[in-house]
This record gives structure tokens, C-alpha cells and sequence, in this order.
């Protein structure tokens, strides 16, 4: 016989989250890369529990930042990026 269980160790709401490839770990410090004028602006986060392919952001970027999602590791601060429109579903 078989069981399939689902332990729930830790459960927030209403929490921020970036996907983990937004996110560049060095060390013991972590940051992402908003986007102001234009330009990659790398900005230090504090992380919280991970899940799967996110992370929770406790302090450092706020909902209302626009943040680089992809490939966060190949770029430098200052670098200068290009905001593509969303896809429509």
C-alpha cells in the first residue's frame, strides 16, 4: 500500500515573490535588478522562504518596482535594458 502526504510546515499570505531566476544569491547577500530610466539598477533583498521556483522578497523591492524576471546573473548595474511589452494570452 502507498499514501501520498502534503506537509504544510510554514504558510503566508499576501506575500511578494520573484521567480528564483530573478534573484542573484553571492555569499550571504542577495539582490535583483529593478529598472529605472532605462537601466539595470542592482538593488540588494532580503529573502524569505522558498518555494519551488520563487522566493519570498521580505525587504528591498516593493510590488510597485519593475523588475528584471530572466537571467538576472548576466547583468551588470547600470546596464542598459529594454522593457518588452507583455504577451497577451
Amino acid at each position: 500500500m502507498y499514501a501520498t502526504a502534503r506537509i504544510i510546515l510554514q504558510q503566508k499570505a499576501d506575500v511578494l515573490t520573484l521567480p528564483l531566476s530573478a534573484v542573484v544569491r553571492q555569499a550571504r547577500t542577495a539582490h535583483c535588478f529593478r529598472v529605472l530610466n532605462g537601466k539595470a539598477v542592482q538593488t540588494p533583498v532580503e529573502l524569505g522562504l522558498i518555494a519551488g521556483e520563487e522566493v519570498e522578497i521580505v525587504a528591498g523591492v516593493s510590488e510597485r518596482d519593475l523588475v528584471v524576471l530572466n537571467k538576472a546573473s548576466s547583468l551588470k548595474d547600470g546596464q542598459a535594458v529594454v522593457v518588452l511589452p507583455a504577451k497577451a494570452n
